[in-house]
């Protein structure tokens, strides 16, 4: 869990330090980091552990994952400048004293912006994470392919996410607008689900698969940049902790429920649930964009 809190923080860190026309493409930066550590740290902890089950070795892959923490907490220490001037920081140790975590979770609910990002971020990762959760198993009933072809298909999300994040997002940004990218990623969510219902081939699926990775690779550094770009200076890093909570709260529901749907309702219904919930999250973010406008 604690990957978690060190995702929140390195997002305020970014939004401390770098100006706001560059939010979105620094995000996209630093969330293509997670997506490769994501995309290759099992591979590499299975390769440690060894490919027979039985005798696996998994104290490998463990002390191995100890040592890049520690180096990565070395390089924070030695290497990572404080992002936050004396005067700032004690500002913000000021208003953390001041507001607790219900304050400013109740901040986030009498913002008209803040709060609908919030529910949409809520639903767009409940979405993505319920094919992430049921993917292997849509894949072997569904496709008939078996643990090597899944990996392999799972490692084929990841790298398209991080390209999209490292080179796409910052661009992108610049060149449409970061509330119309937002609209642009609840639209290609909700294709690419419905695409995978409709897949009678390895190559439909991998279509499907590259316009719903892209959508939430996209979406994560986009919606943290305008949230980061909406919240002040001293609230930054606690705001930011509270969407990553309620995101986080997301991956959970999921799951849940596309587990259930899976066993009760059809093998493609989480896809079609996933699809269906990106409707809200559309007309959710067309009030933003108003509101936006207004303010």
């Amino acid at each position: 869990m604690s990957w978690r809190g060190n995702l929140g923080v390195a997002f305020a860190y970014i939004g401390d330090v770098v100006a706001r026309k560059d939010s979105a493409k620094a995000f996209g930066r630093l969330t293509t980091g997670f997506t490769l550590g994501f995309t290759f740290g099992p591979a590499l902890g299975g390769l440690l552990a060894g490919g027979d089950l039985q005798t696996a070795n998994f104290m490998v892959p463990a002390f191995t994952a100890v040592v890049l923490s520690l180096t990565a907490c070395a390089c924070v220490i030695f290497f990572l400048p404080e992002s936050m001037p004396v005067e700032k920081r004690a500002e913000s140790l000021a208003a953390k004293s001041a507001r607790s975590f219900g304050e400013l979770l109740r901040l986030v609910r009498r913002d008209n912006i803040l709060w609908k990002l919030a529910l949409v971020s809520f639903l767009f990762f409940m979405a993505w994470t319920q094919l992430l959760s049921i993917f292997a198993l849509w894949s072997d009933r569904v496709l008939e392919q078996g643990p090597r072809q899944i990996g392999l298909l799972f490692m084929y999300m990841g790298l398209v996410g991080a390209a999209v994040q490292f080179v796409v997002t910052g661009p992108l940004a610049k060149k449409v607008g970061e509330m119309r990218i937002l609209h642009l990623t609840t639209v290609g969510m909700l294709v690419g689900l419905t695409g995978l219902t409709l897949s009678a081939s390895l190559a439909w699926v991998l279509i499907s698969l590259t316009v719903a990775s892209a959508a939430n690779s996209l979406f994560t550094p986009i919606v943290t940049s305008v949230v980061s770009q909406k919240s002040l200076p001293k609230e930054r890093g606690a705001i930011l902790g509270i969407f990553q909570s309620i995101g986080s709260l997301g991956r959970v529901a999921g799951p849940t429920f596309s587990c259930a749907a899976f066993a009760n309702l059809g093998y493609n219904s989480p896809f079609h649930i996933g699809a269906l919930i990106m409707v809200p999250c559309l007309i959710l973010l067309l009030m933003v964009s108003r509101a936006v406008r207004e303010s």
